[in-house]
């Protein structure tokens, strides 16, 4: 707080306030709004609160349901939605990390595994360079020799009375 400037507190530390301020302990319009915001109802009080006529209706049609109260199975429902929605979130999301902590460790077990000391803080340290905008990306599958012929000599075999 202002402790300097009430004379308290004048160690390194202590805050100074501005020449000419002090508190006085009325709040600003923003803070209040702010702390109206804080301790509005949530999650299943709100639910509750609108399925007892205290608010209006989501989501039914333009003008919000026009002030009607939910029906309590509807405000269950949504809620169950909601909750199924953030179990699904959750798993998906722990999914992710799994996957992303498997590959640290593949990452990990990779640089340990190379050869020399220099080599394994080269590939530890993070490389930064942006990519290039304007990459090419090949999108084709590069000659594999004696390919097509082995195509030839499968198809043949297959073919009925057919021979290589």
């Amino acid at each position: 707080g202002f402790a300097a400037a009430k004379g308290k507190g004048k160690g390194e530390g202590a805050r100074r306030a501005p020449p000419g301020a002090e508190r006085t302990g009325k709040v600003s319009k923003e803070d209040e709004a702010f702390l109206k915001w804080m301790v509005r109802p949530t999650g299943k009080d709100a639910l509750q609160g609108k399925a007892k006529g205290k608010g209006k209706a989501g989501g039914e049609g333009a003008g919000g349901g026009g002030g009607e109260a939910l029906p309590e199975e509807t405000a269950r429902e949504r809620m169950e939605r909601a909750k199924e929605y953030s179990r699904n979130m959750m798993r998906e999301e722990k999914r992710r990390m799994k996957q992303m902590a498997a590959m640290v460790r593949a990452r990990k077990a990779a640089i340990r595994s190379l050869p020399t000391e220099a080599l394994r803080a080269h590939a530890a340290e993070p490389d930064f360079t942006p990519a290039p905008l304007h990459r090419h990306m090949a999108l084709h599958t590069p000659v594999i020799p004696g390919f097509a012929e082995a195509v030839r000599k499968a198809t043949a075999r297959q073919a009925p009375g057919g021979q290589a």
